[in-house]
């Protein structure tokens, strides 16, 4: 990924081409090697193949920025793929490249199970070729002004629909029921692709955009680990749901617990990502600094004894 410091989400399209040479580079030169100059070929075999997953993921942002919409900050095909589908038709063939060099991400670092072996490096040869064709397909031609200004229209209407969402649910005040748990499942679904709550949060809550973002990213897109030994995402809350939804759409709803929240969540994903905690650890130690999961309980209690809506 980028080496430097400027933001993802700053880069053009071109940018995002741009960052694609030194892997283009490393591939051609690594695929016409005769003799290796490890003692295995695997270790060559498997950086082939991770190259070209890190130039796959670049040119797919760079799709990304093209038609109007900031790529995630997120190695994950799906969610990087997730906001441009309903702009551009991804084959079966497409998606299967996609899920083969998904594979190769973390290959030479942690290994994949299996060995790789040279029809390892040359399948991700070829899907990688499949992926840059199908990009530059999607990509030449284009009025790319009037593509940006179809995926701004995409987000707006989203955004309004989500709005629609959370205000009907905004009298709900028992947090673990049958409503509230359906509607926690989609708003997690649909807030992975949406880029303008990252902005609006920081705006309205006076954090900066990259703290706002690692939150979401650790909230509703990356996996962890659990004490049961499963790697997941989050289960979907509706109290997170709901305190996501004020910081981002309704400023002037916003209540104490929701500003806990993301001081909460920077400290739990740092005990999750840097130190190595389960879910369960982490929370427990964030709640004796920051407990957003006690105040969320007596704000929803309080709504229960006083039959208080959220909304005037």
């Amino acid at each position: 990924m980028p080496g430097n410091k400027q933001k993802e989400d700053r880069f053009t399209a071109q940018e995002w081409l741009n960052l694609t040479k030194i892997d283009s580079v490393s591939i051609d030169m690594m695929d016409k090697v005769q003799e290796c100059p490890f003692e295995e070929w695997e270790a060559w075999y498997s950086n082939i193949a991770f190259h070209c997953q890190q130039k796959a993921e670049k040119i797919v942002k760079a799709l990304s920025v093209a038609y109007g919409i900031n790529p995630q900050k997120t190695h994950d095909f799906g969610i990087l793929t997730a906001p441009i589908r309903p702009l551009v038709a991804f084959s079966e063939d497409i998606d299967f490249s996609l899920a083969m060099l998904q594979k190769y991400e973390t290959l030479p670092r942690y290994g994949g199970g299996w060995t790789p072996n040279r029809f390892t490096a040359s399948r991700a040869i070829d899907c990688l070729d499949m992926v840059s064709a199908f990009v530059k397909e999607n990509i030449r031609g284009r009025d790319l002004d009037s593509l940006a200004e179809k995926a701004a229209n995409c987000e707006y209407h989203e955004k309004k629909s989500m709005i629609a969402d959370a205000l009907s649910v905004m009298n709900i005040d028992n947090p673990k029921s049958e409503t509230a748990t359906e509607y926690a499942e989609e708003f997690y679904n649909r807030i992975v692709g949406m880029a303008s709550d990252v902005k609006r949060i920081s705006k309205n809550m006076k954090v900066p955009e990259y703290m706002v973002n690692a939150i979401k990213q650790y909230l509703f897109v990356e996996k962890h680990r659990f004490d049961d030994g499963e790697t997941k995402r989050n289960e979907p809350r509706f109290d997170i749901a709901q305190s996501w939804a004020r910081m981002a759409f309704f400023p002037k709803e916003i209540k104490p617990h929701d500003r806990l929240l993301l001081q909460h969540m920077a400290w739990e994903s740092v005990l999750v990502n840097a130190n190595g905690k389960t879910v369960e650890d982490a929370k427990v130690c964030a709640n004796r600094r920051i407990n957003y999961d006690k105040q969320s309980r007596e704000f929803y209690r309080s709504l229960r004894n006083k039959g208080k809506s959220l909304v005037d």
